[in-house]
């Protein structure tokens, strides 16, 4: 064989040898372990807020309504009101609460906020529940709900005792602070019978509210007559 083909030859050869060792080196290997996802971090700024569903729990109540339901909240945020930022991990996970979006926390802290307002008034008891009442106040038209104030993991049980005793439409003076009764005091009338002047601000079947001179509210039913309550 002359030694030109020879050496032609030999080039094909090694050029297609290199082409063949280039595309296999390129071929990236394939990992049997991918890498585990990126997590999903979320930052929240909220108020605590005590949840009375399936027991009881705390939650984070943001502005936005994404509410988170925290996981590893240190227990001295546990409080009614406190106001929260920090951020966490949110958990792709089911829960029994089925409330606000599951977050492992990582970093929280307090917000300085001012302190809220003290608010008082005086009005009558319109409805009422265990553990909160509505109140028309004196001088208003619409009718407020407020709570008892949170103390030891539960509502002020002096409170709820005071509305258990409580009869609508007694007059009340109420202290209470975003809604959280501070404290409770049941108003006795002046005189159990007379002439009231005043005028009538609302009526149902059985009663009429009336308001006096001085913008007291009283709330009045017919006198009872005796008998079953369908013969009035």
């Amino acid at each position: 064989m002359p030694a030109s083909t020879r050496f032609l030859l030999t080039a094909v050869f090694s050029a297609s040898l290199f082409f063949s060792t280039t595309a296999f080196a390129e071929s990236p290997p394939v990992n049997p372990h991918p890498p585990a996802p990126e997590p999903e971090l979320i930052e929240f700024t909220g108020v605590v807020k005590h949840i009375d569903l399936e027991g009881g729990f705390w939650g984070i109540v943001r502005e936005d309504g994404n509410s988170i339901l925290p996981f590893g909240l240190p227990k001295d945020f546990e409080r009614e009101g406190l106001v929260i930022k920090g951020f966490g991990e949110v958990l792709e996970v089911a829960t029994i609460q089925q409330w606000g979006i599951p977050v492992q926390i990582i970093q929280v802290e307090t917000i300085e906020e001012p302190k809220p307002e003290t608010e008082h008034l005086t009005g009558i008891v319109i409805a009422k529940g265990e553990n909160w009442i509505e109140v028309i106040p004196d001088g208003s038209r619409e009718a407020i709900r407020l709570t008892p104030r949170w103390r030891d993991n539960g509502h002020d049980k002096d409170i709820v005792d005071q509305i258990a005793h409580l009869y609508t439409p007694n007059r009340v003076a109420v202290t209470f602070i975003k809604g959280d009764i501070q404290e409770l005091e049941l108003l006795q009338p002046e005189h159990n019978e007379g002439v009231t002047e005043g005028i009538v601000v609302d009526k149902g079947d059985d009663w009429i509210d009336i308001e006096d001179p001085n913008g007291t509210l009283n709330r009045y039913r017919p006198q009872w007559t005796g008998g079953l309550p369908s013969d009035g």
